[in-house]
């Protein structure tokens, strides 16, 4: 059946509505079940039957259970979010979709925005480009802020001075000091994550402040 415009869906927007979930990360789909050709022992003719995939079952559900884990968390125990570590979190829209992000308010964080580094794979920075954009934005929103304490407007200020120090304009290391996200270079695949410390004259130092 083909759908036709004038307020029905066309096929392809159909298909594009079934595949962004899965394009936007919103789903994963794991094929559980697939078809398999066995001999029959009695009549000897060729099969096809369905049976469980073993290897994607035994990945499936320890992921599972942590998924429902992670779900069942509050926010206060989730360490590893890099959206509530700097005190910013998602704002969905009616359709459960990430539309923006906000800043969490200090008094409800109740504790300074931590600092972060992004090291992302060059595959991840490739397919999922809108990801980072959105990670840098939350960044650069949180670090502004002066309800609390933000150790990133305060490493900002230790890498802007070593830069500074190493003979950098001010200009461009107010840029550079606001980086929070290293991948490899485009059409590289291979994480080498202190790279850019050559990359933007950052010495060991000030390394430091990233690592803590």
């Amino acid at each position: 059946m083909v759908l036709k415009r004038g307020g029905i869906w066309t096929l392809f927007e159909v298909s594009w509505a079934v595949a962004t979930p899965e394009f936007s990360g919103t789903i994963e789909p794991t094929p559980l079940i697939g078809k398999t050709q066995i001999l029959d022992p009695d009549t000897g003719r060729r099969l096809m039957v369905h049976d469980t995939i073993d290897e994607t079952v035994d990945h499936f559900i320890p992921r599972l259970k942590k998924w429902v884990v992670l779900q069942r968390k509050p926010n206060s125990e989730k360490k590893v979010a890099i959206l509530y570590l700097i005190g910013v979190e998602p704002v969905w829209d009616a359709m459960g979709r990430v539309k923006g992000r906000r800043v969490i308010p200090g008094s409800r964080l109740g504790r300074p925005r931590i600092d972060v580094l992004i090291n992302p794979s060059g595959l991840y920075r490739d397919v999922f480009p809108d990801k980072l954009i959105f990670l840098d934005e939350a960044v650069q929103k949180a670090m502004v802020q002066t309800d609390i304490e933000n150790l990133l407007a305060k490493n900002k200020a230790i890498i802007k001075k070593a830069l500074m120090d190493a003979g950098i304009g001010e200009k461009e290391a107010e840029t550079q000091s606001r980086f929070r996200i290293f991948t490899e270079k485009v059409g590289s695949y291979i994480k080498k994550q202190l790279r850019f410390a050559d990359r933007y004259a950052l010495r060991k130092s000030q390394l430091v402040c990233y690592v803590k």
